[in-house]
């Protein structure tokens, strides 16, 4: 899946933590021009932290490896948003195993070019991991929550600036409950919101955020039907986004809940 003005996957559509590419089964973060091409971006592979990025062309439906848009460095579960047109960013993550390797680093993808490169300007404010990126696909976009290596999970929201790639904390977009592999999705327009997710356990707990302010807050109207973590979230734009499956335990070998069965719709 990915993000759209009328279409937002996970992490502001950027693919679910479960892509599977062309041509290597791993864990990837995407994120998508809108209208042209989408990209599965670096991840983890179940033995090895990479910078492996895929491209898919909308019109065909083929993938294919991009070595133009793979990031600088290994990175997984990056919190990743896009404007829609011109740039998507790459923001923070694990380079390898430990809390050592935890990063603020920041990368922008070109979609015109489909290079992607360093860019400090976009670095996070803090370190960290499996938060949620959202877009209101325009002005800006926001990575919310996250896991910086000790307990408890960061509620820190970092909002960059589209039309000059800046990145700074807001904290009036916290999270009210600092946690990680929680999912986000947008509207593209007036709110975006972040879902489930994982604190000391597993929770259903709803955020949204509000565009126009930046405001975050909790939102129990949007709590998942069940707490569960590291969902697929989609969106159609407009009316209705959807949060499809994840995890219900600390097991995540085990305990992979079935899409179909758990979609959740929000009323915007």
């Amino acid at each position: 899946f990915f993000s759209s003005r009328r279409r937002h996957t996970r992490l502001q559509g950027d693919w679910s933590s479960d892509v599977c590419s062309s041509d290597l089964a791993r864990e990837s973060r995407g994120l998508s021009d809108t209208s042209i091409y989408g990209y599965a971006v670096a991840g983890y592979d179940g033995a090895s932290y990479i910078s492996t990025t895929d491209r898919i062309a909308f019109s065909t439906g083929a993938t294919a490896a991009s070595s133009i848009s793979a990031p600088s460095s290994t990175q997984a579960w990056t919190q990743n948003f896009s404007d829609g047109s011109i740039y998507g960013y790459v923001l923070g993550g694990v380079s390898s195993s430990g809390s050592q390797y935890i990063n603020v680093l920041g990368f922008r993808l070109t979609f015109a070019t489909s290079i992607t490169a360093a860019s400090t300007a976009s670095n996070l404010s803090l370190a960290r991991y499996s938060g949620a990126g959202i877009s209101d696909a325009s002005v800006y976009g926001y990575a919310l929550g996250g896991w910086t290596g000790s307990s408890p999970p960061s509620s820190v929201t970092d909002r960059t600036t589209f039309s000059t790639s800046t990145t700074a904390a807001s904290t009036v977009s916290n999270l009210s409950q600092g946690r990680y592999f929680v999912s986000g999705l947008s509207d593209g327009a007036v709110y975006g919101y972040a879902a489930g997710g994982y604190t000391t356990a597993v929770v259903a707990t709803g955020d949204r955020i509000t565009f126009s302010t930046g405001v975050t807050a909790a939102s129990t109207g949007n709590n998942l039907s069940a707490a569960r973590y590291d969902t697929t979230t989609f969106s159609d734009g407009n009316t209705y986004g959807y949060s499809a499956g994840g995890y219900s335990t600390a097991d995540r070998k085990s305990t992979r809940l079935n899409s179909s069965h758990l979609v959740i719709s929000y009323a915007v």
